[in-house]
């Protein structure tokens, strides 16, 4: 949670998802067809990206629960 004073996020209330380190872990031709401009996920390619993420934040905030 931000503070809305200071504006410093507290760690233990926040979790990382490492999304850039999925996609540098793909080879470069995944990369290239899941963002074809080298930057974005096109409509059709972010469901193919939702696929690792979900689980990913899943598991995030059940490790947060614990």
């Amino acid at each position: 949670m931000v503070d809305p004073v200071v504006g410093v996020v507290d760690p233990a209330e926040v979790a990382v998802v490492d999304l850039g380190g999925y996609v540098d872990g793909l080879p470069p031709a995944e990369i290239d067809a899941l963002m074809p401009d080298g930057v974005h996920f096109t409509w059709d390619t972010a469901t193919t990206v939702s696929d690792w993420l979900g689980p990913e934040i899943a598991a995030a905030w059940a490790e947060g629960q614990s």
